[in-house]
């Protein structure tokens, strides 16, 4: 079967598994690799984050989470929250420290993620948590700042139309507005109604602190 169709079938039976066959695990970790079809990166590292792999995997998905951005590494950091295991832990700590995608975490979501190992792990987790407090209280600052420059600036709708859909910022990849766009993100025709101003900007400056990995999309593929 096709690589997407298999990954979507092992997502689909993560809730109920639990565990993840070698053969499975080296599957979805072949698919994280820079190389790979971003949606089926995505849909790897989602996968793995909705299973409970084994210690052994989860040290040899270190290396994958240091190496990851910030649209994958929230995906797979779930999959760490079930081991206490303090060689777990720790090379989980240091794969976040070099990471380039550990700004997508909240200080608040690494306590979580670390809360089932050790106080000698968490301690060695507090200069990233001081480095992610710094950073949250910077990005407050910039979008007060930011907001408070903005919001009495009028809007053009047309003109924010054509930045949604050109090829240089790519929303249009993932995200639909009035019909028109990609299925992979929420569609976004309506997004106004139910956001506030200050959200939104948010959402356009930092877009790595309002990624949704709940969010998910499915295919199901029939048989003839």
């Amino acid at each position: 079967a096709p690589a997407d169709l298999r990954i979507a079938a092992l997502e689909c039976l993560g809730p109920r598994r639990g565990q993840l066959e070698p053969a499975a695990f080296e599957l979805l970790v072949g698919h994280l690799a820079d190389s790979a079809d971003p949606l089926l990166r995505v849909a790897a590292a989602r996968t793995i984050g909705g299973h409970r792999p084994s210690n052994e995997q989860l040290l040899a998905l270190g290396p994958h989470v240091a190496n990851a951005g910030p649209l994958i590494v929230p995906l797979l950091a779930p999959a760490f929250s079930h081991s206490s295991d303090p060689k777990v832990g720790q090379i989980l700590v240091d794969a976040l420290k070099e990471s380039p995608g550990t700004d997508a975490l909240s200080g608040d979501e690494l306590r979580k993620l670390l809360s089932r190992y050790s106080p000698e792990v968490q301690a060695t987790a507090q200069p990233l948590l001081e480095k992610l407090a710094a950073r949250e209280h910077q990005q407050e600052l910039y979008l007060t700042q930011l907001v408070n420059r903005t919001l009495g600036t009028p809007g053009n709708p047309e003109r924010g139309r054509q930045v949604f859909f050109s090829q240089k910022v790519g929303c249009a990849g993932c995200h639909r507005l009035e019909g028109k766009g990609g299925n992979v993100g929420p569609d976004l025709s309506l997004i106004g109604r139910i956001r506030d101003p200050r959200a939104l900007l948010e959402a356009v400056v930092f877009p790595s602190s309002t990624i949704v990995p709940e969010y998910r999309s499915y295919t199901i593929a029939g048989k003839d």
